[in-house]
């Protein structure tokens, strides 16, 4: 455990020192919450719950395709890559390390963005938010499959960006990975899918599953070879 906190704290450090990093998240979150601003005034009372199940599974999906792609590709890049895998810590232990970092800028932007619409909820010029957000589909999106699908997309993630040689590698097959994902949440938004609170937590099983599977074959995957070998 405390291994594994070390390497989380190393990536934190990492990222801290990357400015842009924090930046684009935080121009992600006011573009999510641009994106629901029209919704609210054009979509009937009773949608506007999974327009806000959207834009919050869109938040917890974000860091994994942007920070976790390159959490063990950078290592490489810099060359401290083989001294990480020299560190007396298993493989799971370094793919939960890392991961966890990429999991704490999920919740905090689906925190950030759920605080924001309680404030706004609190105004008259959007009281409709305020049953939006008392609804059970918001709250099991929020506290189960917000945590469980940011979790599988970590866990993805990091596992491509070990055994990937570039950064632009690791990016474009996360992506193709991570497809059945975007694509369930554009029908989401567009109203081609219905979320209902069932379908939620059967979700949840099988992403939580899915999480607990993935774990152990990125562990078994990410072999001494793979994480040092780099583009040179």
């Amino acid at each position: 455990m405390r291994a594994m906190l070390k390497i989380s704290a190393l990536e934190w450090r990492l990222i801290r020192r990357n400015y842009k990093v924090i930046g684009t998240h935080l121009v992600g979150v006011l573009v999510l919450l641009l994106l629901l601003r029209p919704q609210l005034t054009t979509r009937p009372p009773a949608e506007i719950p999974g327009m806000i199940c959207v834009i919050l599974l869109m938040a917890a999906a974000g860091p994994p395709l942007s920070i976790g792609v390159h959490t063990l590709v950078s290592e490489k890049d810099r060359g401290t890559m083989e001294a990480l895998a020299l560190l007396p810590i298993t493989r799971m232990q370094l793919v939960a390390g890392k991961a966890i970092v990429t999991l704490a800028f999920s919740v905090a932007e689906v925190t950030a963005i759920v605080v924001i619409l309680r404030v706004a909820a609190l105004s008259r010029s959007a009281p409709q938010l305020g049953v939006a957000l008392a609804s059970p589909l918001v709250w099991l999106v929020l506290f189960l499959l917000c945590p469980a699908i940011a979790l599988l997309l970590t866990l993805i993630a990091v596992t491509v960006s070990g055994r990937s040689q570039d950064a632009h590698t690791a990016s474009n097959v996360t992506m193709v990975i991570a497809a059945p994902v975007v694509f369930t949440l554009i029908g989401l938004w567009f109203g081609l899918l219905v979320a209902r609170p069932r379908i939620v937590g059967l979700l949840v099983v099988v992403l939580a599953a899915a999480c607990a599977v993935m774990l152990r074959a990125s562990a078994a995957c990410l072999t001494d070879e793979t994480l040092i070998a780099r583009r040179h």
